[in-house]
């Protein structure tokens, strides 16, 4: 059975933002193509992280992780009821002061008191290893944080983003904080902790460059799977 959550989570990832004679889509390339021939079930089958080394021609290697997105998203975020009648009302144009938001929206969200905090974000700026790129907004309302997002379901990331939907978060673990571990090999300190741009080892300690080249090299062309640190 899944949740209302997944569902919504699961519509925003197969939504399709359409095409576009500049972008490198081709007739296949897109998120949205590639996601509407999963279920929901392969998404929540899906492992929640994955590990790659890339070797580069001086024979340094290096690590690179992948955190699936709609495991992120519903490990995450929340729903309460203003969530669902936002994310219930049609959007016809993104003609307001929030991307992704109709005027229709944007007065519905004034009128129940809620402020934008900061500015508006794209994880495409960032360290990212979120598997697509998603676009938000923070806003505030009587204390309790919430997050207008969008997910980039084209080629170009400079367009193909979904409509805005509400949910409503705990901020300081939301998108900026993106922790997962892997297990590389047998031995007990064959763990290995990505935490937001920094990799640390079983005992929490930084591995500088030199010690990632020799994880990697060790990992070489395998695929491992991870799980996100909650």
């Amino acid at each position: 059975m899944t949740t209302k959550l997944q569902n919504l989570i699961y519509s925003m990832l197969t939504e399709s933002t359409g095409t576009a004679i500049a972008d490198s889509g081709g007739d296949d390339g897109r998120h949205w193509q590639r996601n509407q021939k999963k279920t929901i079930q392969d998404f929540i089958d899906s492992p929640e992280c994955t590990l790659e080394s890339y070797h580069y021609k001086d024979n340094n290697w290096d690590l690179i992780p992948t955190i699936d997105l709609f495991h992120k998203l519903t490990s995450s975020l929340d729903l309460d009821n203003l969530c669902d009648e936002f994310n219930s009302m049609p959007v016809e144009n993104w003609n307001s002061d929030y991307y992704g938001v109709s005027a229709e929206g944007f007065e519905w969200l004034e009128n129940q008191g809620f402020q934008a905090i900061g500015e508006a974000y794209n994880s495409y700026n960032g360290d990212s290893a979120l598997s697509q790129v998603v676009q938000g907004q923070q806003l505030q309302l009587h204390g309790d944080d919430y997050l207008l997002l969008q997910i980039h379901n084209g080629a170009d990331v400079r367009g193909g983003y979904t409509d805005a939907k509400l949910f409503k978060i705990d901020f300081n673990e939301f998108i900026f904080s993106e922790y997962c571990s892997f297990t590389y090999g047998k031995g007990d300190n064959d763990q290995i902790d990505y935490m937001s741009g920094e990799w640390t080892d079983v005992e929490g300690r930084y591995l500088d460059n030199e010690a990632r080249n020799e994880i990697a090299a060790k990992i070489g062309a395998r695929t491992i799977t991870g799980g996100l640190i909650y």
